[in-house]
């Protein structure tokens, strides 16, 4: 008796596994990732392609050709006495976490350089679910992004080793408007740290303590920045005046710059201490403008050159005359004193002509010896012509014959000017009083004026009192 069995079912079953199976294959065969299958006890039992190959181009045959069969968990624990030794056993404690569903997914990032190259690889380790237990083993070559980070590190590193060595003030700041940075410079030329400025917010009232300056420097910041946000152009640098720790106030030419890259969120300025470059414009200013006031007193002195020749001439006559007049009026006593004192003043006015003729021709003034309280009496004299009524004049010569060399022109004119300012000081009244002295200085005590020798000199003293 012959039994016929229908097994039709079964061999479509099988026709269709192998189909899956062949399918799921050319699936990871499809991938870039180098991914292996292992059963519960971590023996491999499927490689795709990227696996094989990786195997052959790096001269691990056994991982192209006989990696079916191979117990992975061995492999990493032999991996673990190399340099890698850290990696590859924290690999092994990972899958086998992962084979007894003690653990979700496993992951983790390890260099696999290559005589001629360096190389990073992603290891992921995730459950296979089924019918079959296990887990896949999946690395991803991951190189060009750890070559980018690298890249990415060693400009960060270069950009904050440029910033921290120049000489130029700089400092960071991000979006939360947080300090995060401030240079060796910005620290030298204001004296503030980071730990002085942590925002910003104490940064405006502490640079720019005066409000009205502040709310303009801030007006005018926040317009060029949100101006370079929306066009795309550069920061137009402003000058401003900042207040140093110390107190004193440095002038800056300011600039500021939005980063990208590692640094996208944070904000570059630069501050360019300019005062020295101020201070030099300013003394400029002031030379040139000592120049002008030179060149006008220049101009004026031919001026006063001109006149005052003129009016010496008129002097000549007036003096010629009065001598004539005192000639004739021996006899009149009274008209004898009037006439000497018109011949005293044209005589002083003489001097000062003299003065000025010699100011517009830089001649070198006439030195001759005269007596200080000589010269002190006539001044008292004129002075007493003039003095109004309410005011008290009181002249003291002092004792003996003072002797100097000068200009007595000069020196009566100073006299005068200084009896006059005294008299206006006091319109309602009051006592003035000049007076001849001597002073003299030594190793205790130092001359007021710088360069002046030691010893003695006569001292002419004022005094009003209302």
């Amino acid at each position: 008796m012959v039994t016929l069995i229908d097994i039709t079912e079964q061999k479509l079953a099988e026709e269709a596994l192998k189909k899956s199976e062949a399918f799921n294959l050319a699936v990871i065969d499809s991938l870039a990732e180098h991914i292996a299958v292992l059963d519960r006890q971590g023996i491999i039992i499927a490689v795709n392609r990227a696996w094989r190959e990786f195997g052959k181009n790096n001269g691990a045959h056994y991982l192209s050709h006989n990696s079916i069969g191979m117990d992975y968990l061995a492999v990493c624990s032999n991996a673990s006495k190399f340099a890698m030794g850290e990696e590859a056993n924290a690999v092994v404690i990972g899958i086998r976490e992962v084979l007894s569903g003690t653990r979700a997914e496993f992951g983790i990032e390890y260099p696999c350089h290559a005589p001629h190259e360096q190389r990073w690889f992603h290891m992921r380790v995730t459950p296979l679910k089924g019918e079959r237990l296990g887990a896949v083993i999946s690395h991803f070559n991951i190189t060009a992004r750890k070559l980018a980070e690298e890249a990415l590190i060693k400009s960060e590193a270069r950009s904050h080793a440029i910033i921290r060595g120049t000489d130029v003030p700089m400092a960071l700041n991000n979006e939360q408007q947080e300090i995060t940075y401030l240079n060796p410079a910005f620290v030298q030329t204001f004296g503030y740290t980071k730990q002085d400025l942590p925002t910003l917010a104490q940064w405006w009232p502490t640079a720019y303590p005066d409000p009205q300056y502040r709310n303009g420097v801030m007006d005018s910041w926040f317009s060029e920045m949100e101006k370079a946000r929306q066009t795309g152009a550069p920061f137009t640098p402003m000058e401003c005046s900042i207040r140093c720790k110390d107190g004193t106030v440095k002038t800056v030419m300011a600039s500021a710059a939005s980063l990208v890259g590692a640094f996208t969120g944070e904000h570059l300025v630069v501050l360019f201490d300019i005062t020295k470059r101020k201070q030099a414009e300013e003394v400029k200013q002031a030379l040139e403008k000592q120049l002008f006031q030179s060149q006008k007193m220049e101009a004026l002195g031919v001026l006063a050159g001109g006149i005052a020749h003129d009016f010496n001439n008129l002097l000549m006559s007036i003096l010629g005359y009065s001598d004539l007049a005192l000639e004739w009026s021996k006899s009149d006593a009274r008209t004898v004193q009037a006439l000497q004192h018109i011949v005293e003043a044209g005589g002083r006015a003489r001097d000062l002509v003299k003065q000025i003729l010699d100011f517009s021709r830089r001649d070198n003034q006439e030195q001759k010896p005269f007596r200080l309280d000589l010269l002190l009496t006539e001044v008292r004299g004129l002075i007493n012509r003039t003095l109004p009524k309410n005011i008290a004049f009181q002249v003291v010569p002092g004792n003996g014959k003072r002797v100097v060399s000068g200009n007595s022109s000069q020196i009566h004119q100073v006299l005068v000017n200084l009896c006059t300012n005294a008299i206006h000081a006091m319109p309602a009244g009051g006592q003035l009083d000049l007076s001849l002295d001597t002073c003299s200085f030594d190793a205790e005590k130092s001359p007021p004026v710088p360069l002046l020798p030691k010893g003695g000199y006569p001292l002419y003293a004022s005094g009003s009192k209302i």
